[in-house]
């Protein structure tokens, strides 16, 4: 642990082939729009109005969609293997 207060997980690292990179990548982002899908709702009936953050999240999470089809779709083209690097990072705040 970096110290008692912040912890830096390696999340995805490597070079993947283009299936693999798509069902990894999507599957994240997949679940992360249907976490936001299910808490708008949750929202909406608890309070009978829209939750801003999910409602913004959503649109930044489905607009990050289409853009990692089309980097694949690219990579698809030209037979290119993908590389990803993602780190999560988790801070306790006082």
């Amino acid at each position: 642990m970096e110290n008692e207060k912040k912890l830096d997980i390696k999340f995805i690292t490597g070079e993947f082939s283009q299936e693999i990179a798509m069902e990894l990548l999507l599957n994240v982002i997949a679940k992360k729009i249907q976490f936001h899908s299910i808490g708008s709702i949750s929202y909406w009936e608890k309070n009978a109005t829209e939750d801003e953050h999910s409602k913004n999240r959503l649109e930044e999470l489905k607009s990050a969609r289409k853009e990692i089809l089309q980097l694949l779709k690219k990579a698809h083209s030209k037979d290119q293997k993908i590389k990803i690097q993602s780190n999560i990072v988790i801070e306790l705040l006082d």
